[in-house]
């Protein structure tokens, strides 16, 4: 009985560090910021996401750019919605208007989801101009990119 009460005795004094093999590290839930440049923009307008995840092993992305497609930790992607007609079931017709992009991350079995929603204005119009330089010389050839939605025809000048 002796015997049995110093080893217990010997035991509370040292520290529990000294028995533990490996020390037990709880993950913690990750934490996204999950922005738009804009979030109002018309139809096809270009719209750059950007996100970053910290205390995440990985990512994936849901809604309107696909479930389940692999997202790197920290990135920037530029999307444009596109028009989408949506029919019920007595045949009327209506316009998307939500779209919806969701980033799931995950820290092992832990996960958080954040979402940006664009609300899409189909009857606007936009027009995107751009050339590859910022400056040319006199008589060097540029090729001139540009995107609209909504127009019937373009015109330039100069």
């Amino acid at each position: 009985m002796i015997l049995r009460a110093s080893i217990l005795f010997f035991a509370l004094l040292i520290p529990s560090s000294l028995f533990a093999a490996e020390q037990i590290v709880v993950p913690t839930d990750p934490v996204i910021i999950f922005t738009a440049n804009k979030t109002s923009p018309v139809l096809g307008e270009p719209v750059v996401l950007t996100w970053k995840a910290t205390s995440a092993t990985r990512c994936e992305s849901a809604g309107e750019w696909g479930f389940g497609a692999s997202k790197e930790i920290e990135g920037s992607e530029t999307v444009a919605p596109t028009k989408k007609i949506w029919y019920s079931s007595d045949g009327t017709s209506r316009a998307q208007t939500l779209y919806p992009y969701v980033l799931t991350c995950y820290n092992h079995e832990r996960r958080v989801t954040k979402s940006v929603t664009l609300t899409v204005d189909s009857i606007k119009s936009f027009l995107t101009l751009s050339a590859p330089y910022k400056s040319i010389k006199q008589g060097d050839v540029v090729t001139l990119t540009w995107s609209t939605n909504n127009a019937d025809r373009c015109t330039a000048s100069d």
